[in-house]
């Protein structure tokens, strides 16, 4: 599992697509103890907002991979 930390968010998802786990997403201010995940709630939808802030954070994780692997990914 990958956990990325930005402000008060904290972003947690697998590394393998054909992982069975979901991925979690807490705003730490709110929600120091982490019970209430923001995305991956079976049943549950989730705001534009919340999957954009996600979204966001996969894409700095993955400029900064780049940048720590040269470019060669």
């Amino acid at each position: 599992m990958i956990r990325l930390f930005k402000r008060n968010y904290k972003l947690i998802f697998t590394k393998k697509a054909a992982s069975d786990k979901i991925d979690m997403m807490y705003d730490l201010t709110c929600d120091p103890f982490e019970m209430n995940n923001l995305i991956g709630k079976v049943g549950m939808t989730t705001s534009d907002s919340i999957i954009g802030k996600a979204e966001h954070l996969r894409y700095l994780l993955i400029q900064w991979m780049q940048r720590m692997d040269g470019g060669q990914m």
